[in-house]
């Protein structure tokens, strides 16, 4: 009984301790990184799930930068354009995995807009994922043991 209790206090006290993304900020950029036992609701965490370092991070932010150097996505006037003049204006949300031995840093984009203030306290909590909402929401895959972006998805409109 003595080790269903502890086992139970250990798991609540892990739950509590990784319920929420660790805050990260530089000049380029800001966001969340979700540590690998932090279940994300619409991204399983599975055995190859791991936590980005800073480092990771930074590197997957090198290789983003570089990625949009010749590069700018559009639908419309009503939406804003991705470019590189145009990364700094998105809060990031970084998950790692663990595929055929390389790390792949999956980033969601979302844009710092005045509509957007109520995820605020829920980007440190959960994947913000909408439906919709053009390039106000993006979401990339990011292989920083080759360099290589692997995967950009826009959201459509409506």
């Amino acid at each position: 009984m003595k080790r269903i209790i502890l086992f139970s206090l250990i798991n609540i006290i892990c739950v509590l301790s990784f319920s929420q993304g660790i805050y990260i900020k530089n000049k380029n950029y800001k966001g969340y990184i979700f540590p690998k036992e932090c279940d994300v609701d619409v991204f399983p965490r599975t055995p190859n799930s791991f936590t980005p370092s800073v480092e990771d991070v930074e590197e997957a932010e090198r290789i983003l930068r570089e990625y949009f150097q010749n590069r700018s996505f559009e639908i419309n006037d009503e939406y804003p354009p991705i470019n590189k003049k145009t990364l700094k204006d998105y809060y990031r949300q970084y998950i790692g995995e663990i595929k055929d031995g390389n790390k792949i840093i999956f980033i969601n984009f979302i844009h710092k807009t005045e509509k957007d203030t109520s995820f605020s306290e829920e980007m440190k909590k959960q994947l913000i994922y909408v439906l919709d909402g053009g390039t106000y929401y993006w979401r990339i895959y990011i292989d920083i043991t080759s360099g290589k972006v692997l995967e950009m998805t826009l959201n459509g409109v409506a």
